[in-house]
């Protein structure tokens, strides 16, 4: 995470710096640094909700009833599980790589950009 947030930056005084001569490589990078960043912080919470919401699934094959004793055996387990386990994405207990990061460091990265601009 710090990698591409700090390429991103960097690629971006980059491109603002040397702008007539390979500029437009440099915001290429800062391009694809940020894509990046939104693919883990999208990936990591798609999968977080789709882990909640597959303890509401498994309740709701619970409640249909039309399972055989094992079969509902092992969805009794499987939702003591999911209701004992989080599964959630943190990067050594500091954050959580979700879509409200993703949108904090998008308005942190707007704001630098704006100072570099107006420094420069």
């Amino acid at each position: 995470m710090y990698w591409m947030l700090t390429g991103f930056l960097r690629s971006l005084y980059e491109g603002m710096i040397n702008f007539k001569l390979v500029g437009l490589e440099d915001v290429l990078y800062a391009i694809t640094y940020s894509v990046l960043f939104f693919k883990v912080t999208l990936f990591c919470h798609t999968s977080t909700n789709e882990a909640r919401s597959s303890s509401i699934l498994v309740h709701k094959l619970l409640l249909e009833g039309n399972c055989r004793k094992e079969c509902v055996k092992e969805l009794k387990m499987s939702s003591f599980q999911l209701q004992i386990v989080k599964n959630e994405y943190n990067a050594c207990g500091f954050f959580s790589p979700n879509l409200r990061l993703f949108v904090s460091v998008v308005s942190v990265n707007a704001s630098y950009f704006i100072i570099m601009v107006q420094i420069k």
